[in-house]
């Protein structure tokens, strides 16, 4: 399995609207082949991370334009472009 990490600079101002636009894409990123769980984490009053975990290597590379697509539909909300980057998941447990 392969994980994607994508950092977000938000406005802090546009949190609340931003949050709601995130949560309506949630059909769309269902639709994401060999993307099987994604999950956004708040880290400071101006960052939030984005995680999405994917069957593949392949399945990351390849959802990338997508996913890029989407992002840039958030650029509203953001101040700088977010920085995604794929790596390997080594430990992946359920507890």
């Amino acid at each position: 399995m392969y994980i994607s990490i994508t950092n977000f600079k938000i406005r802090p101002e546009k949190y609340d609207e931003m949050i709601e636009f995130a949560n309506s894409l949630i059909p769309e990123l269902r639709q994401v082949d060999g993307l099987r769980h994604f999950y956004t984490v708040r880290t400071g009053e101006d960052s939030a991370l984005a995680h999405a975990v994917y069957d593949s290597k392949e399945a990351a590379e390849n959802a990338t334009p997508k996913i890029q697509e989407i992002f840039s539909r958030m650029a509203e909300f953001v101040t700088a472009p977010p920085e995604r980057n794929v790596y390997e998941l080594i430990i992946n447990e359920k507890f």
